[in-house]
């Protein structure tokens, strides 16, 4: 598990800057499950897309949440 973690976070420095996040990134930054997420998500406390099949959360509504939960 963190030689995955060390082979992602190399190939992200080579990506360019994200701009969404999965549920799965989501709940590995705030160190819970991700049913955790999809709680938030559908409570709507974090705003998120549908696409298809998958969810996926705008950096800015994350870090929008975040700023506002932690104040």
């Amino acid at each position: 598990e963190v030689h995955m973690l060390q082979e992602s976070t190399c190939m992200q420095s080579h990506s360019p800057q994200r701009v969404v996040y999965s549920v799965e990134d989501v709940a590995e930054m705030l160190s819970v499950s991700k049913g955790t997420v999809y709680n938030l998500v559908r409570q709507g406390k974090i705003k998120a897309l549908r696409i298809g099949n998958t969810i996926r959360i705008p950096k800015q509504s994350f870090e929008e949440w975040l700023s506002t939960s932690t104040n």
